[in-house]
């Protein structure tokens, strides 16, 4: 009687099927498992697509092309870039241009805010100040911060300042003379006005002040006021004069550092005693600004 096997029947030589056989007669014999069956060299082992449906080979067919070869991209030509139209190019640089041009302006109209520029600028004799529209006479060691220099709208007058000093900087100072000068187109400055100016101007804590008619050389009659004051640590004498020159209005205000060894503050200078050489370098110091107020003048 036939027997019946399990397996599917398999494709091989009539030497191989008799060597299946002759296994599982071993292992049915007691055998705890069947040798090892090999294939003899020498067969050849084919891919067989029997019983295997069409549609699924020849979509296996097609995925294994599209992983090997993907799909083609389109080329799409790129038209050469054109050049930028002469109109464009003129936007560019003047927008470049601008700022350049309002940045040099302001550098030319103000000198001392020029990084290449000194804005303490030395200054000896004859001094010619187109800002303040004066001139005027300094001795040795004087500078001049030129970035202080400002005017502005005062009541209807044109108020032009100037900082001038000796020592570090015109806010570490051993001298420092502060000179303000005030026109109109319409007017000349009389007595009056140059008082009424003058006295805005004046500082408002100034201890043992004296003032006293001041007559300048070229002008009308004036006020001359002196007295002490403290910036800081520092004790300062104040020398404040206020008067017309040419139509204009005038005022000057000189800072004295005073020596260290002369008293406390508030006592009047002219109180000590005479002979005291501290006391005669301040008036010394005192002489030289009311001398320095006389040279003062309007330019031609």
């Amino acid at each position: 009687m036939p027997r019946h096997s399990s397996r599917p029947p398999t494709r091989g030589s009539a030497d191989d099927d008799d060597l299946v056989d002759k296994a599982e007669k071993q292992f049915a014999k007691g055998f705890d498992r069947p040798p090892s069956i090999r294939p003899r060299t020498g067969v050849e082992v084919t891919e067989s697509e029997e019983g295997v449906d069409r549609s699924r080979a020849s979509r296996r067919s097609d995925e294994i092309s599209e992983s090997v070869a993907p799909p083609r991209l389109p080329i799409v030509q790129m038209d050469p870039e054109e050049p930028p139209s002469l109109s464009r190019r003129l936007l560019v640089w003047g927008g470049v241009a601008v700022p350049v041009l309002a940045g040099l302006g302001f550098i030319l109209t103000r000198p001392g805010c020029s990084p290449f520029s000194n804005a303490n600028a030395p200054i000896h004799g004859a001094f010619r100040s187109k800002h303040l529209g004066v001139q005027l006479e300094f001795d040795d060691g004087w500078m001049h911060d030129e970035t202080k220099d400002d005017h502005e709208d005062a009541s209807g007058w044109d108020r032009r300042v100037s900082i001038f000093f000796r020592g570090t900087s015109s806010s570490d100072f051993s001298s420092q003379l502060v000179l303000a000068v005030f026109s109109r187109k319409d007017k000349r400055a009389t007595t009056e006005d140059a008082n009424q100016l003058g006295a805005a101007e004046t500082l408002g804590v100034i201890l043992s002040r004296r003032c006293e008619p001041y007559a300048h050389p070229r002008g009308e009659q004036g006020t001359l006021c002196n007295g002490l004051t403290v910036r800081g640590a520092q004790r300062l004498a104040a020398v404040e004069a206020y008067f017309p020159v040419d139509g204009r209005a005038v005022f000057a205000r000189f800072l004295l550092e005073m020596p260290p060894m002369m008293g406390p503050v508030g006592v009047d200078a002219a109180s000590l005693q005479r002979g005291d050489p501290l006391l005669e370098a301040l008036n010394r110091k005192i002489d030289d600004a009311v001398t320095m107020l006389g040279t003062i003048r309007t330019l031609a």
